[in-house]
C-alpha cells in the first residue's frame, strides 16, 4: 500500500514539473487584434474609440512558474477617434514633437505620416498609471493614438 502511495506521489510530482504543462499561449507576431474593449477597459482615457489594431504578448515568453507572481506584458498599437474626440484632446493638452526618427512598429492602414506624430506627457500619464512604463504619440492628420505600454 504504501509503494501505491509513493509511486502515486511520484507520477503527480513529476506531472506538476513538467514544464510542457506551465507555458502561456502568447499573441503571435503576426496576430493583430481589432476588439476594442480589451484595450478601453484598460487604458479607459482611449474611450470613446472608433476602431483600433492593436498586439499584446507576455514579456515571460517561456511561461515559467518557478518565480511566483504577475507575468509582465506588453501592449501597443493603435486607437482612432472620431473628430471631435480628437479636437477635445488636442486642445487640453500641451503637444510636443515626436523623437526624430520616430515611427510607429507596425502600419495601422499602411501609409501613416511619420512626420506629424506627437506626445504629450500629461496626456500619456491620463492614458497609463504610473506603476506602467510607456509611451503614446498622436498623429492629428489620422485620428490615431499609437500606443506601447509595458507593465504588470
Amino acid at each position: 500500500m504504501k509503494l501505491l502511495l509513493l509511486t502515486l506521489a511520484a507520477c503527480l510530482l513529476s506531472l506538476g514539473c513538467d514544464s510542457t504543462r506551465t507555458k502561456s499561449k502568447n499573441v503571435s507576431s503576426s496576430e493583430y487584434r481589432s476588439d476594442v474593449d480589451p484595450v478601453v477597459k484598460r487604458f479607459p482615457s482611449f474611450s470613446p474609440a472608433v476602431a483600433v489594431k492593436w498586439r499584446a504578448e507576455l514579456l515571460n515568453k517561456d511561461g515559467s512558474r518557478l518565480i511566483p507572481g504577475p507575468s509582465g506584458y506588453r501592449m501597443w498599437g493603435y486607437v482612432q477617434y472620431d473628430s471631435e474626440r480628437l479636437k477635445d484632446v488636442m486642445s487640453n493638452y500641451e503637444w510636443l514633437d515626436a523623437p526624430p526618427g520616430f515611427s510607429p512598429e507596425f502600419p495601422f492602414r499602411g501609409k501613416e505620416d511619420k512626420n506629424t506624430w506627437k506626445t504629450s506627457i500629461a496626456f500619456t500619464s491620463a492614458v497609463k498609471s504610473e506603476l506602467l512604463i510607456g509611451k503614446v504619440f498622436v498623429n492629428k492628420d489620422s485620428s490615431l493614438v499609437y500606443f506601447d505600454i509595458k507593465g504588470e
